[in-house]
């Protein structure tokens, strides 16, 4: 059992993974984790440059991330997607870069089980533009409203078409950190989806 989060920057993946873990805990928080990673600061000051090495590293840090926990048999709550790594790539790369990178993310799928839910977190950008001003990441300060339109407009095109299963959620009307908040999020999903227990 995988369940992915995606959306923007800032829009509260990891929180709600966390918050997700702590309420149910036959499931793992699968966590990103790599933030710090150095060529962040370059690929934020020249995204065109640095793009390809980052999306290549970002996806097969997430398969790895993925395979331990799936070999393991454990039940998983996502920080990121795989898909959502698609769309950053999408965005981000010349036409003969995309080749190269959709050649890996074909292996890369190929290599695990589907998710069985992507939930996407949708919140306005003007308010993951205040939120990512918040929590203070300098390689982040260059990012501006324009990329992390262009970012969620490439994933909800990508996942209106995927194969596997999106829930949306409107991320912005809910206080993850709050356990009630959260028995209200697991209310509005469809009962196909209902895998928490």
């Amino acid at each position: 059992m995988r369940i992915e989060l995606c959306g923007g920057m800032g829009s509260g993946k990891t929180t709600l993974a966390l918050a997700l873990e702590k309420k149910f805990h036959n499931y793992i928080a699968v966590l990103e984790a790599f933030s710090n990673a150095g060529f962040f600061s370059e690929f934020y000051d020249d995204i065109h440059s640095y793009a390809y090495e980052t999306s290549i590293t970002c996806l097969l840090y997430h398969l790895h991330r993925v395979k331990v926990f799936e070999r393991q048999g454990m039940m998983m709550i996502c920080d990121f997607s795989l898909e959502q790594d698609w769309a950053y790539a999408k965005n981000n790369l010349n036409s003969q870069e995309w080749q190269s990178f959709l050649f890996v993310y074909e292996e890369a799928i190929r290599q695990i089980q589907p998710p069985d839910l992507i939930v996407f977190l949708d919140c306005p950008e003007e308010v993951l533009l205040s939120r990512i001003k918040t929590r203070g990441r300098k390689y982040e300060n260059s990012i501006d409203v324009k990329y992390i339109q262009n970012i969620i407009s490439v994933l909800e095109g990508h996942l209106e078409i995927c194969k596997y299963p999106v829930f949306k959620l409107n991320s912005f009307q809910y206080d993850f950190r709050n356990s009630q908040e959260i028995s209200k999020i697991l209310m509005e999903l469809p009962e196909e989806y209902h895998f928490f227990h």
